[in-house]
């Protein structure tokens, strides 16, 4: 086998960022930037592939206990391949990170599974793989997305208050700063709503960015220059991804959110994106779904797509 797995390492910084930004099937979210802003609640253990000396893989990944992890501080992982690569490749590549990893005494391996609308060129070599190795669905969850590229599909509840004129009294900010939002807006509801809190805290969304300004975006929206609504975007190639999305009371009363969605949909739709990410609606262990935040969803012609987790025995 001329395949050898690398340990990441800062020495390998460019070269892992350069793998990121020239693959098909790649998001921003694996640049070592990113992944390394919550390196404090992960021990990173990621993985470069490499025959002779170029890279055919990487595994942005960390361990817990006996178990390595295809990165859960991520949304999605995998096993990131050049897009070149045949089937046979994908298979070698896969077999010589289960031998590193039964070197390193590791027992199994979690692989979450970047969804089809992510990869520009999908290929469905890496599931075949792990399904002929045996590989277990260990969860499932239904990740929203709406098809830019086809005509919007917008149910006609969702666009009662624009024949109001109700709309006509708000106003949709772009800005570089979250202060504003995550503070007065998305903490709050979070809190009274849910009881829980953002992934990212204030100082980390803020951090992130300052380092990816063209791919982290917030959109506001003022009634009387006041904040009633707003959404966080994280874009990703041609596919964009409502990271956060919340509403005060006021702005319910207005369907604030449902007018930004909207207003959003139309603008990355006629920029050409291909996809727009709604997110996922599961709830526990993934077995169970938020029925009223799917219909929501739903009503914005969003349609689900798998996003797997998948466990090998090593």
């Amino acid at each position: 086998m001329n395949y050898k797995i690398i340990k990441y390492q800062p020495k390998f910084k460019q070269q892992w960022d350069d793998f990121v930004r020239t693959s098909k099937n790649a998001t921003f979210l694996f640049y070592r930037d990113f992944m390394e802003y919550h390196s404090d609640r992960f021990t990173d253990h990621s993985l470069m592939v490499f025959k002779k000396e170029k890279i055919q893989a990487i595994l942005p990944g960390h361990t817990l206990e006996s178990t390595y992890c295809s990165h859960l501080g991520l949304t999605y992982g995998g096993l990131i391949f050049n897009e070149s690569m045949g089937l046979d490749e994908v298979n070698t590549s896969f077999e010589a990170v289960k031998s590193y990893l039964k070197e390193k005494g590791y027992d199994e391996l979690l692989i979450k599974v970047l969804p089809m609308p992510y990869q520009s060129e999908y290929s469905s070599a890496l599931e075949y793989v792990m399904f002929s190795n045996k590989a277990h669905l260990q969860r499932r969850d239904l990740n929203y997305f709406i098809d830019l590229e086809k005509p919007l599909q917008i149910h006609k509840s969702k666009l009662k208050f624009k024949k109001k004129g109700l709309w006509e009294e708000l106003k949709i900010v772009k800005t570089s700063n979250s202060d504003s939002f995550w503070n007065d807006l998305l903490i709050p509801v979070l809190k009274e709503q849910y009881g829980n809190a953002p992934v990212h805290s204030t100082s980390e969304i803020k951090q992130l960015m300052n380092q990816f300004p063209d791919n982290i975006i917030q959109y506001n929206v003022l009634l009387n220059n006041e904040l009633i609504a707003g959404m966080t975007l994280f874009i990703s190639g041609n596919t964009v991804k409502s990271q956060y999305g919340v509403v005060n009371a006021i702005g319910k009363e207005y369907r604030a959110l449902d007018y930004l969605y909207i207003s959003l949909l139309e603008y990355f739709k006629k920029q050409g994106f291909s996809h727009f990410d709604l997110g996922t609606t599961n709830t526990g262990d993934g077995t169970t779904y938020n029925k009223g935040l799917s219909k929501y969803k739903e009503e914005f012609g969003a349609k689900p797509y798998n996003q797997d987790r998948y466990l090998i025995k090593l």
